[in-house]
C-alpha cells in the first residue's frame, strides 16, 4: 500500500512504456507485470493523471490492457497529444484520437494536446478539437512547448486549456518571466516535465561521456557543487524545489521501476525544504545555456 495520498498532484510519463526514452534510462521498457505494479502503486497513492501520445510506441495500448486489467478506466485521467510529424485534415485527427481512446480503454481523454506550437494555429486541428469536445472525447485542450516564449504566447489564448512545460532546478528562465504568475491568472492548468532533465542531473561524468554529452558535465559539477555547500540531497531538492516554486502545477514523473515511483513519492511527502529557500534557488543560479536545457538539441 501506499501509505501517502498525494491529492492528484501527480501525473504518470509514459513515453519509458512504450520506448525506450531518456538519457539516463539504464533498463529500457519496464514488463507488463512491472507496469502493473507501478499503476496500481499509483492508484494507490490517488495518483490519476497519465500523460500518454500517439507517438509513444505502443503506450497507448499498453496503459490500456493495464487500465483494464485493474478496473481503472473509469478513474484515470489520460492525457495524450497529437503526432508531431503527421498533417492532417480534421476528420482523420478525430479519428486517430476514436483510435487513442480505444487503444487506452477509456470513454474521454482528459485532455488532448499539439505536440507542436505551430499545431495550435492549424485550422484543420482546431475544427476537430470543436468536434472532439461537442462528442465528448476529450475534455480539454492543450499544447506542449520547449520554449519560455512560446509558453508565454500560449498562456494568453483563450482556447487553450492545458500547457505542458519543461521546468528544474537548472532553468531559471520560466521564474523570471513570471509564467507561474500568469498561468494563475489566465486560469491555465500548467503540467510540468522535464523535471531531472531526463535524469541528465544524476548522471557521472563518465556516464555523460559514453552518451557523447561530456559537454554537459561542467554545468552539472556546478549544480552539484551548489548543492554541495548547501548539504540539500540533489533528488529530494529537485523534486521539492519545483513542487515548491510551482504548487499549483501537475508534476509528469516518468518511471521505469517502480522502486522509482516509491522513492519520489517518499520525496514528495518531505516538508523540510523551506519555501524561501526553494524560491530564493533561481535568484542564484546562471542562465544555463538553451543546448543544455533543452533536450531536442542533444
Amino acid at each position: 500500500m501506499c501509505g501517502i495520498l498525494l491529492e492528484n498532484n501527480i501525473c504518470i510519463g509514459t513515453a519509458q512504456l512504450g520506448m525506450d526514452y531518456g538519457i539516463a534510462n539504464r533498463d529500457g521498457q519496464p514488463g507488463d507485470d512491472e507496469m502493473l505494479r507501478i499503476i496500481r502503486y499509483a492508484s494507490e497513492c490517488g495518483i490519476w493523471y497519465y500523460d500518454t501520445a500517439q507517438s509513444y510506441g505502443d503506450s497507448e495500448l499498453r496503459l490500456g490492457r493495464a487500465f483494464t486489467a485493474l478496473g481503472l478506466g473509469d478513474k484515470v485521467r489520460c492525457i495524450s497529444k497529437l503526432h508531431p510529424g503527421n498533417e492532417y485534415d480534421s476528420e482523420q485527427i478525430i479519428e486517430t484520437v476514436r483510435e487513442s481512446v480505444s487503444s487506452l480503454d477509456v470513454s474521454t481523454l482528459w485532455a488532448l494536446l499539439a505536440h507542436r506550437v505551430d499545431q495550435v494555429h492549424d485550422d484543420a486541428i482546431l475544427e476537430a478539437v470543436r468536434s472532439l469536445k461537442a462528442e465528448g472525447l476529450i475534455d480539454h485542450w492543450g499544447v506542449s512547448v520547449y520554449d519560455p516564449a512560446d509558453a508565454l504566447e500560449m498562456v494568453e489564448k483563450v482556447d487553450i486549456d492545458v500547457i505542458q512545460i519543461p521546468f528544474n532546478i537548472l532553468d531559471r528562465r520560466l521564474p523570471d518571466k513570471g509564467l507561474f504568475d500568469l498561468a494563475a491568472k489566465h486560469q491555465k492548468k500548467l503540467f510540468i516535465r522535464s523535471i531531472f532533465l531526463q535524469g541528465l542531473i544524476f548522471l557521472t561524468p563518465d556516464e555523460m561521456k559514453q552518451r557523447g554529452m561530456e559537454w554537459a558535465a561542467p554545468y552539472i559539477a556546478d549544480l552539484q557543487g551548489r548543492l554541495d555547500r548547501s548539504s540539500d540531497a540533489l533528488n529530494e531538492f529537485a523534486l521539492v524545489a519545483v513542487r515548491k516554486y510551482a504548487p499549483d502545477a501537475i508534476l509528469i514523473m516518468g518511471v521505469e521501476k517502480l522502486k522509482q515511483l516509491k522513492e519520489n513519492v517518499s520525496l514528495l511527502s518531505k516538508t523540510g525544504l523551506s519555501d524561501s529557500r526553494a524560491k530564493a534557488w533561481w535568484d542564484e543560479i546562471p542562465v544555463y545555456p538553451e543546448r543544455l536545457l533543452n533536450p531536442s538539441h542533444w
